[in-house]
């Protein structure tokens, strides 16, 4: 069973990310959204297996963001269901009219898996990363577009 929390500093304690999410210090970038409750802690038995946040960049208009741990793979089918309901209750808000997410280019596990929540590719976008790896662009539209 996953449960959902609301993202605290107990959290971040042996927080481990995926090495497919490249080098840099996940954790400290993770401190701004502690309380923050657009920010929430996907977690099991086995501890957290994902911190999953959302920028609101102008109305209408939701970026989500992920960040998987080591620990993903020990429930996926539990884990993507919560994901699915939590993307379910997003979507309940009427004025949400576009969600998006990126994926870093070659991240067969992360393009699968949005795939799999819905989203679908838009465009690919040069040299966005952090490490200016191209990103894909995917969309998913509540109302079906």
């Amino acid at each position: 069973m996953v449960k959902v929390e609301p993202f605290s500093a107990e959290h971040l304690i042996d927080f481990q990310v995926r090495p497919e999410m490249g080098g840099g210090e996940w954790r400290a970038q993770l401190y701004p959204y502690i309380g923050d409750p657009k920010t929430i802690a996907f977690v099991g038995d086995a501890g957290v297996y994902a911190i999953i946040g959302r920028t609101d960049l102008w109305p209408g208009v939701v970026e989500l963001w992920a960040l998987p741990t080591t620990l993903i793979h020990v429930h996926p089918i539990a884990f993507h269901r919560a994901v699915q309901r939590q993307l379910a209750l997003l979507e309940q808000d009427a004025s949400i009219k576009r969600i998006q997410l990126c994926v870093r280019v070659g991240f067969e596990a992360a393009e699968a898996w949005a795939e799999l929540l819905g989203f679908k590719i838009e465009t690919l976008m040069k040299n966005y990363g952090p490490e200016t790896d191209d990103y894909w662009s995917y969309v998913r539209f509540p109302c079906g577009e």
